[in-house]
């Protein structure tokens, strides 16, 4: 375990101590003169966040926007976003609040070419001027758990199953509108490290 004393020069006979333990210094002093010593741990680091963003642009002429963020703080991660789709679409076929409230959009992710990941939104309301229709999707992992508080994602690679998406910068979102005649590619983006 790596320690050094170092005598302080204002303050005769105070030593001060320092000793890593972990990622958290112990620092102990100790006052010659009345024998007194006291051992503290240093405060511990503040957590780093890492943010991955894309921004999805209108592909197909429907006017929709949106941004999806990956971010990792410590022991949490997120994978939350949002969509806008202007009311009435023509380009989409989305006539009105109840045709985007029965809407399946979908969000998918992949790298180099392969996907990894499909996420359902969830409608959030129409609101806005101009009107528009709301999606959202909200993902949290604490622990090792993944809480999908709004909408739902799909791992196609090990673990396959529920899961949280963990796009990487150059990595590509695709957002899909599902319809009985088939899906329609309605907007991309890349991720890229903030």
């Amino acid at each position: 375990m790596p320690s050094f004393i170092a005598k302080a020069s204002r303050l005769p006979g105070l030593s001060l101590a320092v000793a890593l333990v972990g990622s958290a210094p112990l620092l102990t002093g100790y006052d010659a003169a009345t024998g007194a010593s006291n051992t503290t741990s240093a405060p511990p680091a503040t957590p780093t966040v890492q943010r991955i963003v894309a921004q999805a642009r209108d592909t197909a002429g429907s006017s929709a926007q949106g941004k999806f963020t990956r971010t990792i703080t410590g022991k949490k991660q997120t994978f939350s976003g949002s969509l806008r789709i202007p009311l009435p679409n023509a380009a989409l076929g989305l006539a009105d609040a109840t045709a985007a409230q029965n809407a399946e959009i979908l969000l998918r992710t992949s790298r180099q070419g392969t996907a990894y990941a499909e996420c359902a939104l969830d409608f959030a309301g129409v609101g806005g001027k101009p009107r528009a229709a709301h999606y959202r999707l909200n993902l949290v992992k604490r622990r090792g758990t993944v809480q999908q508080k709004t909408g739902f994602c799909e791992l196609s690679v090990a673990p396959i199953g529920p899961g949280l998406p963990q796009p990487q910068a150059r990595d590509t979102l695709t957002l899909v509108h599902v319809t009985p005649d088939g899906e329609q590619t309605f907007a991309r983006g890349a991720f890229v490290k903030k």
